[in-house]
């Protein structure tokens, strides 16, 4: 599971040792189950955590993850996440945005949502219309639409780099 890695309470100014780290897979539905994680790797410059998962073949189907170099500006785009946490329930949230640029030319490429995202969305997928993960929510600008997401290629990357972190089955 690549996720935020300030989610898991790794920032640049605080690393987080963990007791227990856990996913849970339907959230807020009748068949919620809750899996044991551990965590592989996590790069706080780009915001990015592996988790390792033993998920059984009997949970949802893993959800593919396609590059930048495929999506458009303008193309729509879902937000999926728990804006407030669980102060307004389990259940995700779904918002439907836009690609509204690529930015490309940081030391870190981000994908540019226009609006969608919420405190809360941060490690959630954004999807396009195949529900294809096309980035990973990252954060937004407050009292704006500027929201920005890790493109697929930069998951890639950061998985690909793992090496000998991800267990050989």
């Amino acid at each position: 599971v690549v996720i935020n890695s300030h989610v898991i309470g790794q920032t640049e100014e605080k690393i987080v040792p963990f007791k227990e780290l856990q996913v849970v897979v339907n959230s807020g539905l009748p068949d919620a189950r809750v899996f044991q994680a551990k965590l592989l790797k996590a790069d706080r410059g780009l915001d990015l955590a592996l988790l390792k998962v033993d998920i059984p073949a009997s949970a949802p189907p893993l959800l593919d993850v396609i590059d930048s170099f495929k999506l458009n500006e303008t193309q729509e785009v879902y937000i999926f996440g728990f804006p407030g946490g669980e102060s307004i329930g389990s259940s995700i949230s779904v918002n439907v945005s836009s690609i509204s640029s690529f930015r490309r030319d940081q030391a870190v490429s981000w994908i540019q949502v226009a609006g969608g995202m919420h405190p809360g969305n941060s490690g959630g997928p954004v999807t396009d219309a195949q529900g294809r993960v096309v980035g990973v929510s990252r954060a937004m600008i407050r009292g704006t639409k500027i929201n920005v997401a890790i493109p697929g290629d930069g998951a890639h990357n950061f998985f690909n780099n793992a090496g000998d972190l991800i267990p050989k089955k």
